[in-house]
């Protein structure tokens, strides 16, 4: 797995004062708010509401790709199951980055 890391500034600090709050609503229809603006029909995957609202509520646990992949996608192999994976992720990485 690689990381990249970027330099702290206002301008991307996820826990800056002056960026936008991320709310998640869970119960009745899930519904992904950064700032005021409803960013839930963004998300292209049903699997990424499912794994927002996986990390919402485990939100103080350390996972495993491996494992959420086998949780999402449990019927097919873990190769597969990790591309999906990926997709899904860098869909929520766009979405967020452009709202944050």
């Amino acid at each position: 797995m690689n990381a990249r890391l970027i330099p702290t500034t206002a301008a991307n600090d996820p826990l800056s004062e002056d960026a936008p709050s991320i709310r998640i609503r869970l119960l009745g229809s899930i519904q992904i708010l950064i700032g005021n603006q409803d960013c839930t029909s963004r998300i292209k995957y049903r699997k990424g509401l499912a794994l927002i609202a996986l990390l919402a509520v485990e939100c103080n646990v350390m996972h495993q790709r491996d494992r959420i992949a086998d949780l999402l996608w449990p019927e097919l192999p873990l190769t597969a199951a990790r591309s999906n994976l990926r997709q899904v992720l860098s869909n929520l990485g766009r979405i967020l980055e452009a709202g944050v």
